[in-house]
């Protein structure tokens, strides 16, 4: 089954495609899909389209007439001349990280390549020098340190600090922000057993 999932800090919608054309917005005399009102008006009233094209769906931004006002982004770069999907591959509707909602394309039967997010397990046991760096290119003349390679992880995106033995805290310092089980954080949290880490396309268990 072809479907969009929407992810809203946390809160997910997923919608199944099954037939050749779908609109998307708040606009409920006008969209195919059923978007709430509350918490959701980043989402235009008609925000985009989609054109199945061969076995996957080519995205345009607006209505065909007008643009959405948040626009539609892969990478960073606006969509303004329509986007072909495929498997895994996620848009945001908005840039700032404190209120975009990231919109992801699943097409299981193409699903190599898999543009997923790359799972890595954080074993800190061993760890001597804190706090642990998480980003781009941190400096290992500072601390001990976890490259994560990917041009939406920033040089310095966020740092661990043990609290205490199995007791750690997590530090944003990155303009596209850091998400703890899907939640983007404002301040410094401490992390419970099973939570994940998201930074760029990375997930952090």
């Amino acid at each position: 089954m072809i479907y969009l999932e929407l992810n809203n800090q946390g809160q997910v919608l997923r919608f199944s495609l099954e037939k050749g054309f779908y609109r998307l917005g708040r606009d409920r005399t006008w969209s195919d899909f059923d978007i709430p009102e509350t918490g959701w008006t980043i989402v235009s009233q008609r925000h985009a389209f989609l054109l199945q094209e061969g076995e996957d769906y080519r995205i345009f931004d607006g209505d065909g007439a007008n643009p959405s006002t948040n626009g539609l982004f892969v990478n960073h770069t606006r969509i303004t001349d329509g986007y072909l999907l495929k498997h895994g591959l996620e848009l945001t509707i908005g840039q700032n990280p404190r209120d975009y909602i990231r919109l992801t394309y699943f097409n299981p039967a193409h699903s190599q390549p898999r543009v997923t997010p790359n799972k890595r397990q954080l074993s800190l046991a061993s760890v001597q020098n804190w706090p642990v760096q998480l980003g781009r290119s941190p400096n290992p003349e500072l601390s001990y340190c976890w490259r994560l390679d990917a041009p939406t992880v920033s040089s310095l995106h966020a740092t661990l600090i043990k609290i205490y033995e199995g007791n750690y805290q997590i530090n944003n310092y990155s303009r596209n922000g850091t998400f703890i089980n899907d939640k983007l954080i404002h301040k410094p949290v401490l992390l419970k057993d099973g939570d994940t880490i998201r930074i760029g396309p990375f997930i952090l268990l």
